[in-house]
């Protein structure tokens, strides 16, 4: 037996067919119900359609903020009253943005490589590397990462060239944590490479000391604190 829709459905193929057979105004009669059926499962597959579209486009959204304090290093962690950082996904610049207060926020989403720039006229800039890949789809929304950036002064004699190759650190999901975290060992690292190019930069400004006669009859390590002194003085001075 067929049902009601079907019914309908049949009759209007028929006037189609056969228009002769049936006049106009009776056969809109039986046919206007099945009419009003079709707009009503047209706007329930439109709201269907709404619904599913308003969920993807919610699901794409950022899902983790990064929030970096900028602060100066010779200062005992300082925040900067100004600063810059620029965002780059999967090698392209989405995002740049001018701090006033030394804080710099990102919104980033799971399945990228971010690196996040920054830097401050005078300072030697950083970059970190936050890797999402990993990240599951599950991950809980709106979580944030917090890390401090601190920036020194620049120097012609100290060699930190490497910085402007080479991410501060690394943050990546961490599988044990169920949460993206730094990796520790890379970042200390790094952290030595820098003591290294600092201790390099005193020994040769022990050097030129000496060379011009100002350590003689003293021993290298007295001298060196005592420019590792003047320079802290003329610092926070």
């Amino acid at each position: 037996m067929l049902g009601l829709s079907e019914t309908f459905a049949n009759m209007y193929y028929l006037y189609r067919e056969s228009w002769f057979f049936l006049p106009k105004h009776l056969f809109w009669v039986f046919f206007k119900p099945y009419e009003k059926l079709k707009n009503q499962a047209m706007r329930f597959y439109s709201l269907v359609f709404f619904l599913i579209t308003t969920l993807f486009s919610a699901a794409s959204q950022p899902k983790i903020k990064l929030d970096a304090k900028l602060t100066n290093s010779e200062k005992f962690g300082e925040k900067l009253n100004a600063g810059w950082g620029k965002l780059v996904r999967d090698g392209v610049a989405i995002d740049s943005v001018f701090s006033s207060n030394g804080r710099v926020f990102f919104k980033l989403d799971t399945g990228h490589v971010y690196s996040a720039f920054f830097w401050k006229d005078g300072f030697v800039s950083k970059f970190l590397m936050i890797d999402t890949r990993n990240v599951p789809q599950n991950y809980r929304s709106h979580s944030t990462i917090k890390v401090e950036v601190m920036l020194f002064p620049k120097n012609e004699a100290l060699d930190v060239s490497f910085l402007s190759k080479q991410p501060m650190g690394i943050a990546v999901y961490n599988d044990i944590k169920k949460t993206i975290d730094w990796e520790s060992e890379y970042s200390r690292l790094v952290t030595d490479k820098i003591i290294q190019a600092t201790l390099d930069y005193v020994s040769k400004k022990n050097e030129s000391l000496n060379k011009q006669g100002k350590c003689q009859g003293r021993i290298v390590g007295d001298c060196t604190l005592d420019f590792l002194s003047k320079s802290k003085s003329k610092n926070t001075g």
